[in-house]
């Protein structure tokens, strides 16, 4: 009777190893499709069988040796799904793989010393698995162990001759998509990552054809400051309730600003290529405004104050490569891209140069000196770290009209994609890349002119309609004076430019949504938060 009941403890233990997995894909992702239904039980009955697997080879001598690193894999994928549904409300996605595999060792660290728990929860679903598997292994017959093993390798075959049969032209390998069907699902998104990234690296630009008719600008020092995840509504210049924008409203009379940006995805590596470029694809995005600078003329300059290992391959630092001359700075505040600029501003013809931020990318307290801690009311930490690195934001740019201001020069600056927000009760700011909200979009975005530019080139005043970057790239040639005049109307300069409707964006698994369609936001507020933010908060 005791040895019956440890059988079905050991069973117990093993459904729920099969099924933890298919516990963190979303709910909406059952309801909503049958496919989608289906590859769940795929991975609920391969997550079953495995454990069977595991178990017998646990038993043999040196089984323990190919199992722990099989568990530890495992309970990275579990732990990465969960860590999704927690942080981004929905499945681990291309985006979440991404950004690990473009992290290095300081921002990991960043990561996880702000999400402890999910370290915690890790380290605990890898002793459990551990020791659910070591009393299976002991407690359940052999010849069940067999059965189950055999019957998950039966299922492999069959779902792996299935995809050779219907999928033999698949870009990915078809192991690759195999793996999505079993509970090691997260492994073939990095396994694609590898692909793309390793495609990006090995690919030869193809030939673009330009055509700009003539250099119709005068001004010869163009400036592109990207930056990151900057929230519109965070800004005074679009009014804001805390003095977060001195330096850019000081200058506002010289500037054109869009009051509806909005990015064409809430992520960098999806959003920077797309407002850079017409086409992106796996090639690099090829014909981005880089190189159509270089073809025109014009000295290029990258400027990026983000790390330069950990993001040299992916989708960013394949468009940077275009630029001439590059330069990446591992350490400082953005302040320290200023004496880059100085050197090249100080290089003789026209030049684009694009400076890229950290500006308020998470950890936001992380994203200033000490001394630029304006708001310390103590109403909220996390959203007084966030203003202070949007007020740091302004404070450099404040810092490069100050070195332009002499210069025949003009300034574009946007951010690459909006954040989440959540105050209840403390703030979250975070990506909107599964299920998001108008606000993962939304952006800050204008063009300064300096006094020297002459008034018959300045656009001033505030640009209303929704805009989307995605037309960045015709806006940026229009802007430069080496616009193709095919593509005349799809620069916002332009009185024939109609935009899009409907408005596309894409989320952080490369789904296409409608803009219009999302929600305004997702937060929940506090009312002590939100009586706070709506007043001023003086130092």
């Amino acid at each position: 009777m005791f040895m019956n009941l440890q059988k079905y403890y050991a069973t117990a233990l093993m459904l729920l190893i099969g099924a933890l997995p298919f516990l963190f894909v979303p709910v909406s992702s059952l309801a909503g499709s049958s496919g989608l239904v289906e590859t769940n039980l795929k991975i609920f009955l391969f997550g079953v069988l495995s454990c069977f697997m595991l178990a017998l080879a646990w038993r043999k001598r040196y089984g323990k040796f190919l199992v722990l690193p099989v568990i530890v894999v495992m309970t990275l994928c579990t732990t990465l799904s969960v860590a999704c549904r927690a942080l981004y409300g929905g499945e681990a996605n291309l985006f979440a793989v991404d950004s690990v595999l473009s992290s290095n060792l300081s921002e990991a660290w960043e990561m996880m010393s702000s999400h402890l728990w999910i370290v915690v929860l890790g380290i605990g679903l890898l002793v459990g698995h551990c020791v659910s598997i070591a009393i299976m292994a002991n407690v359940l017959p052999v010849k069940w162990l067999r059965r189950g093993g055999i019957s998950f390798l039966l299922l492999l075959a069959v779902q792996h001759g299935w995809y050779l049969r219907h999928n033999g032209r698949e870009h990915y390998p078809i192991a690759v998509l195999t793996l999505t069907k079993t509970p090691l699902f997260n492994v073939g998104h990095v396994l694609r990552l590898v692909q793309d990234r390793k495609e990006i690296g090995d690919a030869v630009p193809p030939p673009v054809h330009f055509d700009a008719g003539h250099d119709t600008s005068s001004i010869d020092t163009f400036v592109i400051v990207l930056g990151e995840s900057a929230r519109r509504k965070q800004l005074a210049l679009y009014g804001y309730g805390r003095d977060t924008s001195p330096r850019v409203q000081a200058d506002a009379q010289r500037m054109i600003i869009f009051d509806k940006a909005h990015s064409a995805a809430p992520v960098t590596t999806i959003a920077v290529p797309l407002s850079l470029s017409r086409v992106v694809d796996k090639k690099g995005s090829p014909d981005n405004i880089l190189r159509i600078a270089n073809m025109a003329g014009f000295g290029t300059y990258w400027l990026s104050r983000q790390d330069k290992y950990g993001v040299y391959d992916n989708k960013v630092t394949a468009l940077a490569r275009f630029a001439r001359e590059k330069t990446w700075i591992g350490q400082g505040n953005d302040e320290a891209l200023l004496p880059h600029l100085r050197q090249a501003l100080a290089k003789p013809g026209k030049k684009l140069i694009v400076l890229h931020l950290t500006g308020s990318h998470v950890d936001a307290c992380k994203r200033y000196p000490q001394q630029a801690a304006y708001f310390q009311d103590g109403a909220d930490i996390n959203l007084n770290c966030y203003d202070n690195s949007v007020r740091y934001t302004d404070m450099v740019l404040g810092s490069i009209f100050d070195v332009l201001r002499t210069r025949n020069a003009s300034l574009m600056y946007f951010s690459d994609h909006g954040q989440e927000w959540e105050a209840l009760p403390d703030s979250r700011f975070y990506h909107g890349a599964v299920s998001p909200s108008k606000e993962a979009y939304e952006v800050p975005m204008f063009i300064w002119y300096s006094p020297v530019v002459s008034a018959s080139e300045r656009r001033t005043g505030r640009f209303h309609p929704n805009y989307s970057t995605a037309f960045n790239y015709y806006l940026i040639r229009h802007w430069m004076g080496i616009a193709d005049p095919r593509d005349r109307c799809l620069s916002v300069l332009e009185p024939c430019f109609k935009g899009a409707d409907p408005d596309w964006v894409l989320d952080g698994n490369n789904q296409p949504l409608q803009f219009d369609q999302l929600p305004a936001s997702k937060r929940i507020v506090n009312p002590v938060i939100r009586t706070a933010m709506a007043r001023s908060a003086p130092r």
